[in-house]
């Protein structure tokens, strides 16, 4: 069980290629439906590159800590 809600909160990141992404698209489009598409891509672009970049940093410290210990 815990293993399972694990991978599904690990799927919901807003980082590319995990659902999360499209989650984040859809929140944007409801959140602010009179944006412009340019700033809609913006705001969701700025929010992949810092989900994707706290996952990968988060995934290469537990690494880095599993290969130390």
């Amino acid at each position: 069980m815990s293993i399972s809600a694990a991978l599904a909160l690990l799927n919901m990141v807003p980082a590319y290629y995990l659902d999360g992404q499209w989650a984040l698209f859809t929140l944007i489009e409801l959140a602010a439906p009179a944006w412009p598409g340019a700033r809609k891509e913006k705001v969701a672009r700025g929010v992949l590159v810092g989900g994707s970049a706290l996952l990968l940093a988060s995934i290469v410290l537990s690494m880095w800590s599993a290969v130390a210990a």
